[in-house]
């Protein structure tokens, strides 16, 4: 048995945070990592001690050796890599046990059984879990395009492409009509290429009307158990934006049936950590495995808030001593949350991408209320990694209050300086849709009143707010220094840095 007693967060921004949150309350000494733009984040400042990646950027957070490095460097004996960049690596884990630190995470093995949705497809169908009418190739073949439409033609329009390797939206489209196919086949070829470095695609049928629901699970290898499910519905772009918890479309049978196939999932594979099995339901109550995720899920704040459970706690936990902290009977789920994206883009402009230098920021406060987040005023908002900028989560006793509350946070909430999607998140909750449970995965495409314009107008002119950024510039600039102990590159003039750090 081994006991973590220094954990490297290889991760930024909230996520940070929060692994650090629940790190210092075990009594678990943090190391955050840092990259040139992000030195001046609040999640390095709370950390115990922080490092600089070599690489800045993406390239930062992904550079394998120097993760590993710093962590050997720092003494630590344990890293958690959150979600996103290098979580679901397979060929990371294995480095980092190799190192001899300990990984928080599932096994190299089982993260790289499941990582091609081809393979964990083909693991689930083995082990009687209903799978969705799919097809897979390679494109490094020169015949894969006339293989894949002519398997688009059998399965039957409307289909899906995506890498078999990918994730979060990206290298994915609906193809509702062949003379679509071959537009989107080009796209999405190309997009795994580039984001996830792999030739294999697959054609899978898509689901009217489907709704997105997944069952949080964790195990030890040996014991298993769920911790109920949460709905994804709402969706744009095969990215989700809205979360909730429970899903309150399935029947009481359908649930029973569902959440024990999460459980026969696990089992297929031995999984020893916590992880998320994703379903499609159909209107009729049928549900397919679509997929399963080997990390912490972005969403996991609406499975703490209507079990209790830190899932954080509980993958440290599963790291450290190789077996679960709780049996079945000691889960209940309670209440009803939601979890709301906000992201940095602009709904009236077909949703582009936002940056810019946060003006003022105003974040509310209330009962059963979390922000998730990292943000201040004087942050600037990068191009260089993901766009979300928060996530939102209230709980109620019953849905029709967490969506008062959720409505009622989104209007005290504040971002200027850039444009982001809240008034198209309180449109959607205020919307018949929402409110009367009629979702499902395609409803953000199919409703066009849901292009809500943004109310947020910015708190001064573009000529007022360049003439105070640069006042600003000009009076907080110093010199940064670099501590040998620490490899840091500490901001010296942030007031946090006086209030919240003890002298080095």
């Amino acid at each position: 048995m081994d006991t973590i007693k220094t954990i490297v967060i290889a991760n930024r921004g909230e996520i940070a945070l929060r692994i650090n949150a629940t790190c210092q309350a075990l009594g678990i000494k943090t190391i955050a990592l840092y990259t040139q733009e992000d030195q001046s984040l609040s999640y390095v400042f709370h950390a115990d001690q922080s490092y600089k990646l070599p690489q800045n950027g993406l390239a930062g957070y992904l550079d394998q050796e120097a993760i590993i490095e710093i962590a050997q460097r720092a003494s630590a004996n344990a890293i958690h890599p959150g979600y996103g960049f290098l979580a679901e690596n397979d060929q990371f884990a294995q480095k980092v046990i190799d190192a001899k630190l300990i990984w928080v995470g599932p096994s190299p093995s089982i993260i790289k059984a499941v990582a091609n949705k081809t393979q964990a497809q083909k693991v689930m169908s083995a082990a009687g879990i209903p799978t969705i009418p799919g097809y897979s190739c390679n494109t490094s073949k020169s015949d894969s395009f006339a293989e894949a439409k002519n398997a688009a033609d059998i399965i039957g329009y409307p289909i899906i492409l995506k890498s078999a390797d990918g994730g979060g939206g990206k290298a994915m489209r609906s193809v509702s009509q062949a003379d679509q196919f071959d537009a989107c086949w080009k796209s999405v070829v190309s997009e795994s290429q580039k984001f996830f470095r792999s030739d294999n695609i697959i054609v899978e049928k898509q689901l009217e009307h489907a709704r997105h629901v997944e069952v949080q699970i964790a195990g030890d290898g040996d014991n298993y158990i769920h911790l109920y499910e949460r709905e994804c519905s709402i969706q744009r772009n095969h990215q989700k934006v809205i979360e909730t918890a429970p899903c309150l479309f399935l029947d009481s049978k359908t649930k029973t049936k569902l959440l024990d196939t999460a459980i026969a999932a696990a089992q297929a594979i031995s999984y020893d950590h916590i992880g998320t099995v994703e379903f499609l339901v159909t209107t009729d109550q049928q549900f397919y495995f679509l997929e399963m995720n080997t990390r912490l899920q972005v969403e996991h704040a609406i499975t703490e808030a209507t079990t209790g459970i830190d899932l954080v706690a509980m993958q440290i936990h599963l790291a450290a001593h190789k077996q679960l902290p709780y049996k079945q009977l000691d889960i209940t789920q309670s209440g009803y949350a939601i979890e709301c994206r906000i992201y940095a883009e602009n709904p009236s402009q077909n949703f582009a991408p936002s940056t810019g230098t946060i003006t003022n920021l105003t974040l509310p406060n209330g009962p059963f209320l979390r922000i998730d987040h990292d943000l201040e005023e004087w942050q600037e908002i990068t191009p260089f990694f993901d766009p979300m900028l928060a996530k939102i989560t209230t709980w109620a006793n019953k849905k029709e209050l967490a969506i008062a509350r959720m409505v009622n946070t989104l209007k005290q909430t504040n971002i200027s300086g850039l444009n982001t999607n809240i008034s198209f998140l309180k449109a959607i909750l205020e919307s018949s849709e929402f409110v009367q449970n009629q979702i499902y995965t395609k409803l953000l495409h199919d409703k066009n009143y849901f292009q809500a314009k943004q109310n947020n107008k910015p708190l001064f002119t573009k000529t007022e707010y360049r003439d105070l950024a640069r006042y600003i510039e000009q009076t907080n600039k110093k010199k940064q220094t670099d501590s040998n102990t620490q490899t840091q590159s500490l901001s010296q003039d942030l007031w946090r840095n006086k209030r919240w750090r003890n002298p080095l």
